[in-house]
Formats: structure tokens, C-alpha cells, sequence
């Protein structure tokens, strides 16, 4: 089991970093073909940040946001296929929770979301400040702009600050939030289940078997919801990536 582990990561990883190759390969032939013209009102920095940290983004959500997923996927499934099983109305409790969790994740992600674009967008700026900043040295010193260069830089980082504050606060409030509404779904299980008990249709052995099948979930469903948080920061990531996609000529 630990060599199928080993194997199993290296595989894993091996696959991001060719991913991730591939994708800068993509952007770096690319911006070969681009006229001077988009190098005269784009920044460095701007280029730099999608062909470096984006591309990262991405090569991470196709590999282990993918797998963790599926892994992810498949024991919610099993788990609900036994519970059916067993008793069906019991299953329905836990069933009904989907719709409800579904409503959360797109509240969350629709906040998340907008935060991570600011945030990715703000990242591009930083760059290009920097490399603006060393390359135009000379400059800067000779205009005596020290002290208005960084408070401008002051300026975006603190945004990137309050942006990436947020969205880690939201990203970090979703976890809780999918737990407290499997809690809810643990008690209707509880309750029903001990009337079932009481009243002799139902034995508390199949109780204890909902209980552990639903815990057994929780795992799988914080692991969903995690993949989900990071998923929004990669949504943001591959969507300034696709500005350098080949289907565009001066994008």
C-alpha cells in the first residue's frame, strides 16, 4: 500500500508539472507572434503573472482539485446507495440536504469568486509596479518620485491585502457552513431513527449503520468543499489566462 501510495503521487505531480509546461509553452509561443503593439500598452509585470502564478492555478485544479473531487464524488455516492439501502426514509434526510448545500456553495462561490478576480488582477498590478519600478530606477531618482512611487505601491498592495483578507474569510466560512448543515441532517437522522426504534420498525444497529455512513461523508463533503474554495481562486486564474489563449490574435 505505501509503494501504490509513492507511485500514486509521483503520477499525480508528474502530471501537474507537464501541465503546467504545457500551458506556458502554450502562452510563451504565443506571445512570439504578438505585434509590438501589445508590448507597448501591456506591462511586464502583467505578462509575467499569468505565465508564472495563473498557469500554477490551473495545473493545480486539473490535477489534485480533480482527483480529490472524484475521490470525493464517489464516496458520497456509495454511501447514499447503502443508505437507500437500509432504510430509505432515513436516506432521504440526508438526501435533502444536497439541494441546501448546493444553494450555498453558489452564495459562496459568487462572493468568492468576485474577490479572487480582484485579487489575481491586483497580483498583475504589483508585478508590473515592480518591474517598472526597477527598470525606470534611474529615472525615478532623477524625478525625486521615491516617496510618491511607494505610496502608490502602498496603495495596491493594501488593496491586494483587503481583497485576499476576504476571500480567505469566506473561503474558511464555507468548511463550517457544510458542517453545520451536515449536523442538522446527523439529528434528523437521530430522531427519526430513535421513534423508528421505539416503535420496533427499525433496529438501532441500522441506526448506528446512518450514523456511520453519514460521518463517513462529512470527510468526503469538507473535502468537496475545499477543492470548491480553491476552484474559485483557479476560476479567476484561468479566466486572465484565456486573455493569452492562440484563439486570440491581440487579446
Amino acid at each position: 500500500q505505501a509503494a501504490s501510495v509513492f507511485v500514486f503521487i509521483y503520477l499525480v505531480g508528474l502530471l501537474g508539472e507537464r501541465v503546467r509546461y504545457d500551458l506556458r509553452q502554450t502562452m510563451f509561443n504565443h506571445l512570439q507572434d504578438l505585434s509590438l503593439s501589445y508590448y507597448s500598452k501591456t506591462p511586464v509585470g502583467w505578462i509575467m503573472s499569468r505565465v508564472t502564478s495563473d498557469s500554477d492555478r490551473v495545473g493545480n485544479l486539473v490535477t489534485w482539485g480533480i482527483l480529490d473531487t472524484s475521490w470525493a464524488v464517489v464516496n458520497i455516492l456509495t454511501s447514499l446507495v447503502f443508505m437507500f439501502f437500509i432504510r430509505w426514509q432515513l436516506a432521504l434526510i440526508v438526501f435533502f440536504i444536497v439541494p441546501i448545500l448546493a444553494y450555498v456553495a453558489i452564495q459562496f462561490r459568487r462572493h468568492i469568486l468576485k474577490e479572487f478576480r480582484e485579487v489575481r488582477k491586483t497580483n498583475s498590478k504589483i508585478v508590473g509596479s515592480y518591474n517598472e519600478n526597477i527598470t525606470g530606477v534611474r529615472v525615478i531618482k532623477a524625478l525625486g518620485r521615491e516617496d510618491g512611487n511607494r505610496r502608490e505601491f502602498g496603495e495596491l498592495t493594501g488593496r491586494m491585502y483587503r481583497s485576499s483578507f476576504r476571500a480567505a474569510w469566506l473561503s474558511a466560512l464555507f468548511l463550517p457552513t457544510v458542517q453545520v448543515i451536515s449536523a442538522f441532517a446527523l439529528s434528523g437522522i437521530i430522531g427519526f431513527g430513535g421513534s423508528q426504534a421505539q416503535a420496533g420498525v427499525m433496529t438501532v444497529g441500522a441506526i448506528q449503520a446512518f450514523v456511520s455512513y453519514l460521518m463517513f461523508m462529512i470527510w468526503p463533503i469538507q473535502d468537496v468543499a475545499r477543492v470548491f474554495a480553491e476552484l474559485q481562486h483557479a476560476i479567476a486564474s484561468a479566466e486572465r489566462y484565456t486573455v493569452m489563449h492562440p484563439g486570440t490574435k491581440d487579446a
